[in-house]
């Protein structure tokens, strides 16, 4: 019984919380993580991506031209570069 009652508290504790992030969405709060890698270098990996450069050249000549990673890192991945390229 107990476990049921779980069960049935998650899925409101659930509804509210898509009710309130919907909320604050059309409140046009802007949610999650800031972007922190610059507008030139997204679009760089956009302009590449779109030509049909593989992923792991386009981290190849970022890492070789010395962009830092959004996090300062020096090397950059082909998963980084995918990830970029998604939001983009």
């Amino acid at each position: 019984m107990l476990a049921a009652f779980a069960q049935h508290e998650r899925r409101l504790i659930g509804e509210r919380t898509r009710a309130a992030l919907a909320e604050k969405r059309a409140q046009g709060v802007v949610l999650g993580r800031p972007r922190v890698l610059p507008d030139a270098i997204r679009a760089r990996i956009a302009g590449e991506h779109g030509k049909g450069v593989t992923l792991q050249l386009i981290a190849d000549r970022l890492t070789v031209d010395g962009v830092p990673t959004a996090r300062g890192g020096s090397r950059w991945h082909a998963s980084t570069v995918r990830k970029v390229a998604l939001t983009c």
